[in-house]
């Protein structure tokens, strides 16, 4: 690749950094917000998947860190903690369905695997995160004023 390419080519990955990013940051919080409108699913799903107990206020408790660190995915703040954060949140969630995955077609839903894509998009976000540059974080490492602040 000529390095003449290189500024297109950053620009281009950093756009297609910024649509993943938001995305998948929407598909979590659509989760995120599941804690409070459907709290007894979540105990439910704790309980099946998790293998863990949780009581219904727990669930609001869970509700609010994952709202929180679903927008902050969303906006691209704190690149490395937010993106490493859903990264193995969702790799324990996916696994944890492991039965499902590797029998597709026994189980009641092989939506399961729909899990696994989403598993390579926060991995792929992680490991690319220096390049996110449509971010709070991008801005600041590549010293562009905040637009907000002007600094």
């Amino acid at each position: 690749m000529a390095s003449e390419h290189a500024p297109e080519l950053e620009r281009r990955l950093a756009v297609a950094l910024a649509i993943l990013r938001i995305t998948v940051g929407l598909f979590f919080l659509l989760w995120a917000v599941e804690k409070f409108v459907l709290p007894d699913a979540t105990v439910a799903i704790w309980e099946r998947f998790y293998k863990i107990p949780i009581s219904l206020n727990l669930t609001y408790l869970i509700g609010v860190g994952n709202t929180l660190m679903s927008l902050a995915l969303i906006a691209g703040f704190m690149r490395t903690i937010t993106y490493g954060y859903w990264t193995v949140f969702h790799s324990i969630s996916v696994l944890s369905t492991w039965d499902y995955l590797i029998k597709p077609f026994g189980g009641p839903n092989h939506l399961f695997l729909a899990g696994v894509p989403i598993v390579a998009v926060m991995v792929v976000l992680f490991m690319l995160r220096r390049w996110d540059s449509w971010s709070p974080d991008g801005r600041r490492a590549r010293g562009v004023p905040s637009p907000s602040t002007g600094s």
